[in-house]
């Protein structure tokens, strides 16, 4: 059964890419849509961009909540966009090879609708959020922990209990789930 997907481009050269990657998915049927006409994503099963740095995927992905979304990453900054991966986000290599990529599509559109929309935030401590807040100003741990007037084994404990509440593994993955959320303290 062929599957429809819009490949949502912000330039030619986008477009153009997107057009290539995608006509060896001879089950995909493709529109090409510019970012502009983002009110006309309903009714495909898949939408397919590409982003260029981690700003330019957060604004995608604020701004397409009904379809799962695949999205192109260029090499050099594969590494902190794969950290937006979800069941509704796939980050893809730009280089990857046309059977992988359909996997991945077809691993994307088997997913649920309602998995599309970002999970609800978790509740964080005042203390916890300030935590964030710091590690969002750019503070190291020992900052952190001089600037609230805590222990530095506190500031490990409260952002172990971060990890845990949030799903993250790491600081970096924290402030890019921070991020998605617009944290505010």
């Amino acid at each position: 059964m062929r599957k429809k997907a819009i490949l949502f481009y912000k330039n030619e050269g986008d477009r153009t890419f997107l057009l290539n990657k995608t006509k060896k998915l001879p089950w995909l049927d493709c529109q090409a849509l510019h970012c502009s006409a983002a009110d006309r994503i309903e009714g495909c099963h898949v939408l397919v961009s590409r982003a260029e740095n981690l700003p330019s995927l957060l604004t995608l992905k604020r701004s397409i909540l009904s379809v799962p979304l695949l999205v192109f990453s260029p090499d050099s900054q594969f590494s902190v966009l794969r950290m937006m991966d979800s069941a509704s986000c796939k980050i893809v290599e730009e280089g990857i090879e046309a059977q992988r990529l359909g996997e991945e599509l077809l691993s994307l559109i088997a997913s649920k609708p309602q998995q599309c929309k970002e999970e609800p935030s978790c509740s964080l401590t005042l203390r916890e959020r300030q935590v964030v807040a710091l590690i969002l100003s750019g503070e190291e741990n020992k900052g952190i922990a001089a600037k609230m007037g805590i222990k530095l084994s506190t500031v490990y404990a409260h952002k172990k209990n971060l990890f845990l509440k949030t799903g993250m593994h790491t600081t970096s993955q924290l402030v890019v789930w921070a991020l998605l959320r617009e944290f505010a303290p």
